[in-house]
């Protein structure tokens, strides 16, 4: 049976582990880098590279930027 103080540690290790990790890398600039490489016809494969970061990276913060998001929309209208 589990305490009180139990859950009160496990549900603190889970917070601290929220916040471990690499910092993002991610700048709002990259926006307007994202629309200009997609007027250039640029993949997201490229744009990642151009970028410096994982293809997955941009999913990511397509996922949690909005307006990285409407970049990435417009880049690949743009294509």
């Amino acid at each position: 049976m589990s305490s009180g103080r139990d859950e009160m540690l496990a549900n603190q290790e889970v917070e601290e582990r929220d916040f471990m990790g690499r910092p993002t890398k991610y700048d709002p600039s990259y926006c307007a880098k994202v629309i200009e490489l997609g007027r250039k016809g640029k993949s997201i494969e490229q744009i990642a590279g151009l970028l410096n970061v994982a293809k997955r990276t941009l999913y990511t913060w397509k996922e949690t930027h909005e307006d990285f998001l409407h970049a990435l929309d417009e880049a690949h209208d743009l294509a």
